[in-house]
């Protein structure tokens, strides 16, 4: 069996996943071929399954998508091929190509999973992408979830329920496309990896043969960087979902509230994770959840004025309530804390008396039979107001 047949089912079989059905994402390039080829041998072609998604963005694109479905016919494997319009689709929600197709991608296999009863999703990530994407999180200023980079093993985003594997993250691109040469493998070229216009593509071909002129072993010590702070994440991980579970008042899909005086008394790491937190509840997919994004929330949240809104990222925002926080899609419908009147027709409050308004709150009011104005210019309470009221006899 060759060297990465053996390391790809001693990965495998670490997991003991038993029969469980995986669905592998193909796009036709080494990586996934290579990963296709040697799950399929080292599984003996049972419980794995083809899934390739057409992004409508390349001219070949209809030709990768049927050397795909030919391979999985050779291999006599079930396959599912379909096609989606990534830029139209970007465009409507305002992201680049490249975070819209991570979308999307994830969406069809997590669609796929469920449709032919698999409990996992395989893609081929390996170690050079690893690199890549912990200086793409340095450069946009990630915290540490971000510099950990991507996990062998983890729960797919917006599908709990499904696990993503990447058994290649700790095999370089020249021992995959070392293997698709030894087994005879055709993978599709992908000219868009050549193309500067995407961040990743001018990471690989201009910042990282520039880095690697100061240390040769750049790509290893980024690697290395990711292992130490994804073991050091673990335990912060544990400390925010305590921390989240403790500050969570509601989640209702679109939005969600947390307390702010228990948030306010956190340190200041788990602020700033917290607010990561409740923006990756919103928007499972989003990667790019920058330093100073959430340092201008948090400091919206400890200086700015009640009512007050902060942007987030994924068409996301943060509103500053009296005594709640709330992170909510820009288009959900967001009940306040804030002391509003129920309808929008004007309301008599007789004196003494009381009204109703939103979330419980009420408005009372009644006459003191005296008072010094001492007591308006020194008063204590904020939810009290004294004020001048006066009477016809």
């Amino acid at each position: 069996m060759p060297e990465l047949q053996k390391r790809l089912s001693k990965f495998m079989e670490s997991l003991a996943l038993g029969d469980l059905m995986l669905v592998v994402g193909v796009s036709g390039g080494p990586d996934s071929l290579a990963l296709l080829h040697g799950l399929a041998a080292v599984m003996e072609g049972e419980h794995v399954v083809v899934a390739h998604l057409n992004h409508g963005l390349r001219g070949r694109a209809v030709e990768d998508a049927e050397f795909v479905r030919k391979t999985a016919v050779s291999l006599n494997l079930p396959h599912y091929i379909e096609t989606i319009d990534v830029a139209d689709w970007a465009a409507q929600h305002h992201l680049s190509l490249e975070e819209a197709g991570r979308i999307l991608r994830y969406r069809f296999l997590a669609e796929k999973a469920r449709e032919c009863g698999a409990g996992a999703v395989v893609v081929g990530h390996h170690a050079d992408d690893q690199t890549e994407t912990v200086l793409m999180h340095l450069l946009r200023g990630s915290g540490l979830s971000g510099l950990r980079g991507m996990q062998m093993v983890r729960p797919l985003p917006e599908a709990n329920d499904l696990l993503l594997i990447r058994p290649f993250l700790h095999t370089t691109r020249n021992e995959i496309e070392q293997y698709c040469k030894q087994h005879n493998l055709q993978p599709v070229q992908d000219e868009s990896n050549e193309n500067v216009d995407f961040f990743r593509n001018r990471i690989r071909h201009q910042l990282l043969p520039l880095l690697s002129a100061y240390n040769p072993r750049i790509k290893n010590r980024l690697q290395n960087l990711a292992e130490i702070v994804a073991a050091d994440y673990e335990l912060l991980d544990q400390l925010l979902l305590e921390a989240w579970s403790d500050l969570l008042i509601k989640h209702d899909g679109s939005w969600l509230q947390f307390d702010k005086a228990k948030w306010q008394k956190l340190p200041l790491s788990l602020q700033r994770s917290t607010l990561r937190y409740g923006v990756k509840q919103i928007r499972p997919f989003q990667s790019n959840i920058g330093f100073r994004t959430i340092e201008q929330a948090r400091t919206m949240i400890e200086k700015g004025q009640v009512g007050s809104q902060a942007t987030l990222p994924g068409e996301t925002s943060l509103l500053n309530g009296y005594e709640v926080i709330t992170i909510a899609d820009d288009l959900a419908q967001v009940p306040h804390d804030l002391p509003l009147l129920l309808q929008d027709e004007p309301q008599v409050l007789t004196i003494p008396g009381e009204i109703r308004l939103n979330n419980d709150w009420v408005l009372q009011a009644k006459q003191l039979e005296s008072f010094d104005f001492t007591q308006i210019e020194n008063n204590p309470d904020d939810w009290q107001a004294l004020v001048d009221v006066q009477t016809d006899h």
